[in-house]
């Protein structure tokens, strides 16, 4: 299972802890007990067997194991099973790292926004997608204006300032299935999937408006920016 842990959960208890947990008659656990978080329980087994996964005395997530007999699982097997978890803890580490240099090469360092790269494979995968199986999408350009202005006036940092603003203002607007990146220097836009131009004008208007409101503080400034928009 690969699934957010709550910290109040059993495998939550355990991984804090750091020590495996091991119900060799695992009748006698509580069952109405949150297993890994929402609404699941503990399930009931013969014997079970939780074994935290750690790298470099961090525990990156936990192994759980169940059978349907009781102790089918002993003490004695937990030094098996905890070179498995070894070896998982191993596996996930390095699929997050591969994970994390992927998001790097796909998101604007200042923004968080997707960039260029992300936002060209993006677009073409939603027009693929909509000539595929129909509907319709939009695109959504945003243009800071003047915007030259704030950085003569203010400085480069002010600037960055204002456009993680404005990327923050973006991304607090549209919903988890469009995509918002930045694809120039005070250029930013929002693909959106399955949308007509209806719904794109009315979230263009949201964010203008948003945008136009906003403020920025700036040692002793407070930067207001309007931003001009385009929908295709």
């Amino acid at each position: 299972v690969n699934t957010a842990v709550e910290p109040t959960s059993l495998v939550g208890e355990v991984c804090r802890d750091g020590v495996p947990a091991l119900w060799e008659d695992a009748h006698e656990m509580q069952h109405d007990r949150v297993l890994y978080g929402g609404a699941d329980r503990v399930p009931k087994a013969g014997s079970f067997a939780i074994l935290p996964m750690q790298r470099a005395k961090t525990t990156v997530g936990a192994l759980v194991i169940g059978a349907a007999e009781p102790h089918a699982i002993r003490m004695s097997d937990l030094r098996t099973i905890g070179l498995f978890a070894q070896l998982a803890a191993s596996a996930l580490e390095s699929a997050w790292e591969i994970e994390e240099v992927s998001r790097r090469s796909r998101t604007d360092p200042l923004t968080g926004l997707g960039n260029r790269r992300y936002f060209d494979e993006a677009l073409a995968k939603v027009l693929a997608e909509t000539d595929r199986f129909g509907g319709s999408c939009a695109l959504v350009i945003a243009d800071l204006d003047h915007f030259k202005s704030v950085n003569d006036a203010h400085g480069h940092e002010a600037g960055d300032v204002v456009l993680k603003a404005v990327a923050a203002v973006i991304q607090g607007l549209v919903r988890a299935t469009d995509t918002a990146a930045r694809i120039g220097g005070e250029e930013m836009c929002v693909i959106l999937p399955q949308t007509t131009i209806g719904g794109a004008l009315e979230l263009t208007e949201r964010l203008r408006s948003t945008v136009e409101e906003a403020e920025s503080e700036w040692r002793s400034s407070v930067i207001k920016v309007t931003a001009s928009f385009g929908v295709a």
